[in-house]
């Protein structure tokens, strides 16, 4: 976090970003605050520029200006959007845990993707948060800062304008957004923690299954044993890499596969049909109030079932 981003250089008025230009930044050109100081995408910056965006000391100004202690500089950031996906109030598979103007964490649950993969399908969280804002008046595109697979319950993050989700794309890049997650994982764990760093790509052989691969992305998970059963362990894992299944494929490859997961799971007695897996926890910088932020869920009730079926198998 530069200093530019710290709480008393910053002001919200309506849909402008005013920043008052510290003494550290005196003699700096626009372009390179918007490139190199501030964490503003690529695609913000052009926007920025395309929109006439930027303003010095309430005027229109242009990237190449320079700026001096105390200037004061505003962008045109926080906007309100026509929703950017179809909506469908009839998507009610998740529950708001937290709201503020800029962001919003929800608690997905099984069966459900986070975003379409066809222009015109509805049966998404997406479009359900896409019914949400328009329910409760709120004009933003639906924006999420990472992703859960289909049958993964639990926390999502969304971002609310251009702005935000640039500053939370760059604490996910920086892994400076902490994901826990719960999983039910078969067999009786010998350590009681450890790091799985083991690299991820593609199976050729299928299209939706990830293998570990010396040429694939490097991935690594730790985890730690919350509880152990006779046939069953309850593991926490935290994610430093966010890897497609990285935490299905980590646990398989150390020969304690998820309970229930159809692609890499194995033959079980216990009666559940996903991956037991539930993203329980989410610690992150909040982008305006730079407050430390700890968001947390329940499990969700077939979890909680399955629990005590491992507890007596």
């Amino acid at each position: 976090m530069t200093q530019l981003f710290q709480k008393e250089y910053m002001k919200i008025e309506g849909e402008w970003l005013t920043i008052t230009v510290p003494a550290s930044c005196n003699g700096k050109r626009l372009d390179y605050l918007v490139k190199e100081e501030w964490p503003l995408s690529k695609q913000l910056v052009k926007m920025l520029i395309r929109e006439e965006g930027i303003k010095l000391n309430g005027k229109k100004a242009t990237i190449q200006q320079t700026v001096t202690t105390n200037d004061c500089v505003q962008l045109h950031l926080l906007l309100e959007e026509e929703n950017d996906v179809l909506s469908n109030e009839h998507i009610k598979n998740f529950s708001i845990c937290y709201e503020d103007d800029f962001l919003l964490v929800v608690n997905k649950g099984a069966g459900l993707d986070v975003h379409p993969n066809e222009p015109n399908e509805r049966q998404t969280l997406a479009n359900g948060i896409a019914a949400y804002y328009q329910k409760t008046n709120q004009r933003h595109k639906v924006r999420h800062v990472h992703r859960l697979d289909r049958d993964t319950t639990g926390l999502v993050l969304f971002a609310k304008d251009p702005f935000t989700q640039s500053l939370l794309d760059e604490q996910l890049r920086l892994r400076f957004i902490h994901r826990q997650y719960y999983a039910l994982v078969h067999g009786k764990m010998k350590k009681e923690k450890g790091i799985i760093d083991q690299p991820i790509g593609k199976d050729r052989h299928h299209p939706n299954r990830r293998v570990i691969s010396k040429k694939g992305a490097r991935a690594i998970t730790e985890y730690d044993v919350v509880e152990t059963y006779r046939k069953a362990s309850m593991v926490k894992a935290i994610l430093q890499t966010g890897r497609t299944h990285q935490i299905r494929v980590h646990f398989q490859s150390i020969g304690h596969p998820l309970i229930g997961d159809p692609l890499y799971g194995k033959k079980s007695p216990l009666r559940f049909t996903r991956q037991a897996l539930h993203a329980k926890k989410l610690t992150f910088t909040h982008p305006f109030t730079l407050e430390q932020m700890t968001v947390e869920c329940e499990f969700p009730t077939d979890f909680r079932k399955l629990k005590e079926q491992v507890k007596q198998a």
